[in-house]
């Protein structure tokens, strides 16, 4: 196991800066996906040119959206527990690993209603403890499946309507993770930042801001630590041996 110091001073070493032009509170620009071209293998070749190439070209799943309705009367906060259970089940056995904020408002949405107030959040909170209890999701983090996974390929989410799902907080980690593992295993050898940036693309944007590149380089980080991924030959990245 390697000195996690060393590790970290390593990977800092390793990583370049993001852009210092984009601020902290800046969003990330995503773009439309257009079909792959073999030239997206090439992307390595310009780190900067990759931060802000658009379109993005990406064979990533896009992402799917619960888009069904639910006839509900009256406030939906007071929905039973039974039925917002069996609601959230089938909104997560299309969009997981989705966000617990992520699905408020998507039970709102799909009851009717534009935003998820206080009630309607502690409502989903609620029945979502008990789908976990009754076996139906698992919770990881602040994410659900219908299931336990141990890897799960980045969707595109350049069309998505939901606009929040473009906030780099609702990236899943496994997600992250999932991708970086694939960029190395494809690219042996690869540049940390350049990971980050292809695995950014992935997600279908084409700038890699502050936030966006410190939730997948934190993700990176977890992979060395745990030893999912190594660093050598001037501290570009390998599947361990």
């Amino acid at each position: 196991m390697e000195d996690p110091q060393d590790l970290e001073r390593r990977l800092v070493q390793a990583i370049v800066s993001p852009d210092p032009d984009v601020q902290e509170t800046e969003q990330v620009e995503p773009v439309r996906s257009t079909p792959v071209q073999a030239a997206v293998s090439q992307s390595f070749a310009s780190i900067d040119a990759a931060a802000h190439a658009a379109p993005v070209a990406t064979n990533s799943a896009p992402y799917t959206e619960a888009d069904f309705s639910e006839s509900v009367s009256g406030d939906i906060h007071l929905v039973p527990e039974t039925r917002r259970v069996e609601i959230l089940v089938k909104i997560i056995g299309i969009e997981g690993p989705v966000h617990v904020d992520e699905l408020s408002r998507r039970f709102a949405t799909v009851c009717g209603k534009d935003r998820a107030g206080g009630r309607i959040q502690d409502a989903v909170e609620s029945a979502l403890r008990r789908a976990v209890a009754l076996g139906r999701i698992v919770a990881s983090g602040d994410f659900y499946t219908v299931k336990a996974e141990t890897s799960a390929s980045p969707r595109d989410r350049s069309a998505v309507r939901s606009i929040t799902l473009k906030r780099p907080n609702m990236l899943p980690p496994i997600e992250i993770r999932s991708g970086l593992t694939a960029v190395v295993s494809e690219h042996i050898g690869v540049e940390p930042e350049d990971a980050i940036t292809e695995v950014a693309r992935m997600f279908g944007f084409a700038r890699t801001g502050t936030e966006l590149h410190r939730a997948i380089e934190a993700e990176l980080r977890t992979l060395l630590g745990a030893g999912a991924l190594v660093l050598k030959n001037g501290n570009r990245l390998y599947e361990p041996q």
